[in-house]
């Protein structure tokens, strides 16, 4: 088997993430992150499942064992949700369209371009985005790594990027902040059909994290919709009353103004006085959402 045609093409095909412009990668390189913190930029020649190491062409070879990531697409990863899926197997596999598998790469078919894993699956390699080797990042490079802040909570709704942290403004469709200890979310805002806010706009790719409560038993098929400058970047009815949401967003989606507008809005309303025994509250309602974050990448 020509494993040096196969990881040729792979490298003509593939591009790396988070590099600095100096480090821009050339037709024929791939990102390759090692387990110490290192970054090596080269073209991949060859993978001996004999010696376990990865040849490249101008930095030598590198045990398997060493390696954390390589990244075959030219863009950052969502690596807080990617994370979340990473257990114990030998090589994860995130796929272009969304999937994942895993197992160990035992054998690569040049004349069929795809991975053969230890399970038997067979994964042509046209649809991978990257291949994780380790579940735990290189602390070196937790700079380059997109981070969950754990400050995330119930009644925040902040946007993190280069200028620092910022508060969302809220425009139309709020209702006023509101709070109970015995409730499924101990802090919320009401949107009525349709909320509206203004985010501060880091100008780069983001992930945007949005949690919320439905009120099923009253509206069980209401469809939230999400748009950011007016495009529609989801739609869904949430399977359970709590919902929680990440999205990786494009910088160029954002636009090119000092903020962006945020929409939140829903099919269906109620008016709870109308539909609750004894409940005197006359507002419009839609769903609750108890907080809302963007942090750059």
């Amino acid at each position: 088997m020509n494993k040096r045609i196969f990881w040729l093409f792979i490298g003509l095909v593939c591009l790396g993430v988070g590099l600095a412009p100096s480090q821009a990668l050339r037709s024929g390189e791939t990102a390759i992150y090692l387990r110490n913190g290192d970054l090596i930029i080269d073209r991949i020649l060859d993978i001996s499942s004999a010696r376990l190491v990865l040849e490249t062409e101008n930095n030598g070879e590198f045990p398997l064992r060493n390696l954390w990531m390589i990244n075959f697409v030219n863009d950052q990863w969502n690596f807080p949700d990617e994370r979340n899926q990473i257990e114990n197997a030998d090589h994860y596999i995130f796929l272009k369209d969304g999937g994942i598998t895993s197992g160990k790469i035992v054998d690569l078919s040049s004349e069929n371009r795809m991975f053969d894993l230890d399970n038997g699956e067979k994964i042509a390699f046209g649809r991978i985005r990257r291949i994780y080797f380790s579940k735990n990042v290189p602390q070196a490079l937790m700079k380059d790594v997109p981070v969950v802040s754990e400050e995330r909570t119930e009644g925040s709704f902040l946007s993190r990027g280069p200028a620092g942290e910022k508060e969302i403004i809220f425009q139309s469709g709020w209702h006023p902040l509101e709070a109970d200890a015995n409730a499924p979310l101990k802090k919320w805002r009401w949107t009525s059909g349709e909320a509206r806010c203004a985010v501060n706009n880091p100008r780069r790719d983001a992930q945007l994290f949005i949690k919320g409560w439905a009120h099923k038993d009253i509206i069980p098929s209401q469809k939230i919709t999400i748009k950011i400058n007016n495009v529609t970047l989801d739609e869904f009815i949430p399977e359970g009353k709590i919902f929680e949401k990440s999205y990786s967003v494009r910088g160029d989606m954002l636009g090119q103004n000092d903020e962006f507008s945020l929409t939140i809005a829903v099919n269906q309303t109620f008016v709870p006085a109308r539909v609750i025994v004894a409940n005197r509250d006359q507002r419009e309602l839609g769903v609750q959402v108890s907080y809302i974050y963007l942090i750059a990448r």
